[in-house]
């Protein structure tokens, strides 16, 4: 369910070709990046469609690891559907994944200080998501990954602090 499926591919010389479920929507980036302010409805509409796609996914031991905009395209009733499966990883047991991979803003922290990824980084991908729709801005910045590393951690910290005064 809501995941965009590969049938097809090939390439030449220059190119890969994919041929996907027929997606005419855009994706959400685009909507994001031209100021589309989303209601509460539609956030909870886009983040259902995004969790039950990604509970069908981990229940095939299957980790996304680049959940962003970028990778979530429209059909044309307005679901979304995950795309770009390009660093997905296999989980199985005894088999630990520790690299670094994915999008600065929407990686995990775990994935930040090298430790094992688990479904969580797919989840903490998806609050980003959340965040990004409700406010139009990710909630860690940066003009790299460092930086943007940087502010994730200071913002935990701070956050860590807070809670020990309370």
């Amino acid at each position: 369910p809501f995941i965009a499926n590969l049938y097809y591919s090939f390439q030449d010389k220059e190119s890969i070709y994919l041929l996907l479920d027929y997606l005419p929507g855009g994706n959400l980036r685009q909507y994001i990046s031209n100021k589309t302010i989303f209601n509460e409805n539609q956030v909870q509409f886009i983040i259902s469609n995004l969790l039950l796609s990604i509970e069908y996914i981990h229940n095939c031991n299957i980790i996304h690891r680049d959940l962003k905009p970028e990778n979530l395209l429209f059909d044309s009733e307005g679901y979304i559907h995950i795309s770009d499966f390009g660093i997905s990883k296999e989980m199985k047991e005894g088999k630990i994944i520790n690299d670094i991979s994915g999008t600065p803003g929407y990686i995990s922290p775990e994935v930040i200080i090298n430790k094992p990824q688990t479904e969580v980084s797919d989840f903490f991908s998806i609050g980003i998501i959340t965040y990004e729709l409700i406010f139009g801005v990710r909630p860690f910045v940066g003009n790299n990954k460092n930086e943007i590393a940087q502010n994730m951690m200071k913002k935990n910290h701070e956050k860590q602090n807070q809670q020990g005064r309370i």
